[in-house]
């Protein structure tokens, strides 16, 4: 009897509570193996496509762009009238162009473009995970603090429109005016970072993490590229801030502030996203 019991514990028929705990932490510790692999894999992805966008816009912004402006505002001679004709319409584009450019530097939309663009595979893969789990997802989002989430998002809209004057009144070279809303906005951005903190702390402290599931993979993962995006957003404010305080740095930068402008307001497009997707739906 006791050599028919091993028997059939060595093939996993029957097998006492010790075994069947030893197979359980196995599966799990596997299963978060898995996990923390899939992260690995989704981070090598994500720095491959950043080089590769940083590679592009580089050769957009600084030789095709460079080089169709030079073929442009080259000097024409008399005995080229079609030429001449093309330099007539191509500077009276130019003079529309001017009443209606585009809001700040066109090197910084390219970046802004490639962070939405790596944020919108983050938000597909998190969708296309969330329809295989939906039980999982549903069941782990219970653990956030949606309380938190909407105090985030009402902290950033906030302080985008306070951007948005800022950038008003540095067109009307006010420059105290713009600096003052620009503080505010570095305030409300604080609140932002503090309650980020104080979630992650307790969600830390109740045991979860990355190598949880892969809801709270994706969680931590997205929430923590967008909350790095954060910290550079307001240190680029705090430059704008610090530069504003010179008489001598409007108009000929206003560029700078639009740019800077631009940048926070993706910032604070991307979380608008990621709030209801993570905490509500």
């Amino acid at each position: 009897m006791a050599e028919c019991t091993g028997l059939e514990n060595q093939q996993g028929l029957i097998a006492p509570r010790e075994f069947k705990s030893l197979l359980l932490r196995h599966k799990h510790r596997k299963g978060a193996n898995l996990i923390e692999i899939s992260a690995f894999l989704l981070f090598s992805i994500l720095i491959i496509i950043k080089v590769i966008l940083a590679f592009l816009r580089y050769v957009i912004t600084r030789l095709i762009f460079p080089r169709v402006n030079t073929v442009l505002n080259s000097p024409m001679t008399e005995n080229k009238p079609i030429t001449s004709t093309l330099v007539a319409a191509s500077e009276s584009v130019s003079t529309d162009v001017n009443t209606t450019r585009l809001s700040g530097d066109l090197a910084v939309w390219f970046f802004i473009l490639a962070e939405v663009t790596v944020f919108a595979i983050f938000f597909f893969a998190y969708c296309s995970m969330y329809y295989l789990k939906t039980d999982m997802f549903v069941e782990s989002q219970l653990a956030l603090h949606p309380i938190a989430g909407l105090i985030n998002t009402i902290a950033l809209i906030s302080s985008s429109y306070l951007v948005a004057v800022a950038v008003i009144y540095a067109k009307n070279q006010k420059n105290s005016h713009a600096r003052w809303a620009i503080f505010a906005s570095l305030l409300l951005s604080m609140i932002y970072v503090a309650t980020k903190l104080w979630e992650y702390n307790i969600l830390i402290s109740a045991g979860y993490g990355l190598s949880t599931n892969t809801f709270f993979m994706f969680y931590f993962f997205i929430t923590g590229f967008h909350f790095m995006h954060v910290l550079l957003g307001m240190f680029i404010l705090i430059l704008v801030y610090r530069n504003l305080a010179h008489p001598e740095f409007l108009p000929g930068n206003i560029n700078t502030v639009e740019s800077a402008a631009s940048y926070w307001h993706m910032v604070d497009l991307v979380w608008v996203i990621l709030f209801p997707l993570m905490y509500v739906i």
